[in-house]
């Protein structure tokens, strides 16, 4: 259906965009300076950002703009092909509403009608318009005004095929060494590769639209990305000697990946657990409040120890969050002039410490023909909701398909209970709820779930669970750490392990503040060279008490407290811990084009014609992904079913029951599989 837009909207939103975009950062932009503000360690550089910040302040407050260079107006119009316009001609109305916008919202006009003549148009037109018709029947405008001190330091490098990924990655570095300065730091860096001269040119115009902090999905270009970035941070090409950094954080500082822990035949380490504290209330007050509660806990970047110490600091000059620290701790006196941790300050600060966790919302797909992959894949899943809990905008098809499954097995599921309603079961009460278990495991795709994961630093041992004397421990230093780090799943038997530490089990072996310390074994027996072997791996590895404690003179000597002190300032120096965790698990992300794969795959596990379970009742309250997933096939089967043709059963499906019964089966559920996700308030304390 054809829409029809009048072009004086056109000029109105562009006239109101060209006012808000000088005035006003974006909040994606907003949030960036704040951070950088906070993480700059020059203390020139913070005092310029801070600078920055209070021009915001005044830019608001006395509606001036927060630049005297305005730009020039360059428009995106992405137009749906279904789209009439009346009116002016379109282009006149973008120039128009670029000519109000400056001249009523007296911002600076420095665009000329000639580049030989030079003579000054006086209402900042032409803009630079870059059109593309899209499906659709909506406009949608992206203005961006921009300034003459970076777009003249802008680049275009023109590369052989010879050249590879490192010309273009030279290429990018020198565009922003070139720059320094001048470019006005801080600064965004587009970069467009592949195409024609204009076409790689718009692509890096374009690519500054970008919201910050939002990586390419695509796997490879985001690896690229991070590692420029990266590159980019280094002071050797920064914009000065200020230590800031040549870009906004566009993303945040990287480093590297950390390894998997490898779970190997007959392996024995020692696992040093980061902690942190969560703290149930506000670190100001001491007090719950909207923002800082018990379901909202306060989680500080820094290790517990550095944590402690800062709030201790505070309380020392503030009664009030002393008192209401002493008073939850159950104490009537607190010694806060020390400068060191003390006994006394883990009674305050102990029942906070919990296992550092990130996690990351993602569901399983184990669909072999679309993962290649007989243990199927995790993907991220980004959602957002509603006050009630519900997934705001459309639903992703993958819980689509997995409402689809869990209605299947539970006409299963309900058969089966028939036989044991009737007396023909002789199963035990346990069999039966293992029986059950494994029709809902059939399911090929999950519900959203939580990976969680910790961080800890593995120490190799002996077959007698000493330490290995192979290990370099000499200079153990913060970079010694870094090498140590590995990723954990935190799940099965290692977070019951680490339980125990939380409700007192393992208190008496509990000596260190900053991490937790676990003896980690692997079984002898599985066969690396076959799945069923590879699936043994690791199934089975335990998770106990530490044998020794670290600090014991024997083991390490003198070095106990250096190595401390170095998993303590790795993480008090570390820029963005969680953002190093998340890039590490390099878990894909869940997008329109891996949902129409799992459509496409989805007949090769589920025959809708000849699976008696695939009930009337099941193809119709799952329509839609049967017509998707199944094309003419699930057509015809809906449509015999409306006729009343259909050979299938009616079923006794009842949506809300299947939904219910099969949450306790779920394949995110720590009861029916080992290495599944535990919840991370499981691990919180009261």
């Amino acid at each position: 259906m054809i829409r029809t837009v009048n072009t004086e909207d056109i000029v109105k939103n562009i006239k109101e965009m060209c006012i808000e975009a000088n005035h006003y950062l974006s909040k994606d932009m907003d949030k960036a300076l704040k951070d950088a503000t906070v993480s700059e360690k020059s203390e020139l550089g913070k005092k310029i950002l801070n600078q920055l910040q209070e021009n915001l302040k005044i830019a608001d407050e006395e509606m001036i703009p927060i630049c005297q260079d305005t730009g020039m107006a360059v428009i995106f119009l992405e137009v749906g092909q279904d789209v009439h316009f009346e009116g002016m001609a379109v282009e006149d109305a973008v120039n128009e509403g670029v000519r109000q916008g400056y001249t009523e919202g007296y911002l600076r006009k420095s665009v000329v009608g000639d580049p030989i003549i030079r003579e000054n148009t006086k209402d900042n037109t032409p803009a630079v318009i870059h059109y593309s018709i899209v499906p659709g029947d909506k406009v949608i405008i992206t203005m961006a005004p921009k300034g003459f001190g970076s777009e003249n330091m802008s680049r275009v490098f023109m590369l052989k095929p010879a050249d590879g990924i490192e010309g273009v990655k030279n290429a990018i570095l020198t565009a922003v060494k070139d720059a320094g300065p001048n470019a006005c730091p801080p600064m965004v860096v587009g970069v467009g590769i592949g195409g024609t001269f204009e076409k790689c040119a718009i692509l890096a115009k374009k690519a500054l639209t970008r919201p910050v902090g939002e990586h390419s999905a695509i796997p490879y270009v985001k690896e690229l990305e991070e590692e420029m970035l990266e590159k980019m941070q280094d002071a050797s090409i920064g914009a000065s000697k200020l230590s800031m950094r040549s870009e906004n954080a566009q993303e945040v500082h990287r480093t590297h990946r950390f390894p998997r822990l490898r779970r190997e035949l007959k392996k024995k380490s020692k696992l040093l657990v980061f902690a942190e504290l969560a703290l149930p209330f506000n670190p100001e007050s001491g007090e719950e409040d909207d923002i800082y509660n018990s379901d909202t806990k306060f989680r500080p970047t820094f290790s517990a120890t550095t944590t402690a110490l800062m709030l201790k600091a505070k309380a020392d000059t503030d009664d009030v969050l002393k008192n209401a620290l002493m008073r939850r701790a159950g104490k009537t006196e607190w010694d806060t002039s020390s400068e060191e941790f003390t006994k006394e300050d883990w009674e305050i600060f102990g029942k906070y410490r919990v296992p550092r966790i990130f996690s990351l919302p993602v569901v399983h797909i184990n669909i072999p023909a679309f993962t290649k992959s007989d243990f199927g894949r995790d993907y991220e899943l980004r959602v957002e909701y509603d006050d009630n809990g519900e997934i705001v905008g459309e639903v992703p098809g993958v819980l689509k398909v997995d409402k689809l499954f869990k209605d299947k097995l539970y006409e299963e599921v309900t058969e089966y209970q028939k036989t044991i309603d009737s007396g023909l079961c002789k199963d035990t009460e346990k069999q039966q709820k293992e029986a059950k278990s494994t029709i809902y495991k059939k399911n090929p795709v999950s519900s959203i779930h939580p990976m969680n994961s910790v961080l800890a630093i593995e120490l190799p041992l002996t077959n007698k669970y000493e330490l290995n004397g192979e290990f370099e421990y000499s200079d153990f230093d913060s970079k010694k750490v870094q090498q140590s780090i590995v990723l954990q799943k935190y799940s099965g038997n290692f977070s019951v392990a680490m339980q125990k530490f939380l409700d007192g089990s393992y208190e008496a072996f509990d000596t260190h503040f900053d991490f937790y310390v676990l003896d980690m074994g692997c079984p002898t027996d599985g066969d690396p060279n076959t799945n069923e072997g590879k699936m043994l791996i690791g199934k089975d590895t335990t998770y106990e008490k530490s044998a020794f404690d670290i600090s014991s003179p024997q083991i390490f000597g003198d070095k106990a407290e250096s190595i401390i002190a170095a998993v303590r300032e790795y993480e008090d120096t570390v820029e963005d811990l969680e953002s190093e965790v998340r890039r590490s698990l390099f878990t894909p992300i869940y997008t329109e084009t891996v949902e129409s794969q799992m459509y496409e795959s989805l007949s090769t596990v589920l025959d809708i014609e000849n699976d008696k379970y695939v009930t009337q009742k099941v193809l119709k309250d799952n329509s839609e992904v049967i017509t998707i997933a199944f094309g003419a096939k699930g057509i015809a089967l809906l449509d015999d079913i409306e006729c009343g043709v259909s050979n299938k059963n009616e079923g006794e499906l009842d949506s809300d029951a299947a939904k219910n019964d099969a949450k306790s089966y779920d394949l995110s559920s720590a009861e029916f599989a080992d290495d599944t996700d535990v919840a991370l308030d499981s691990v919180e304390l009261a």
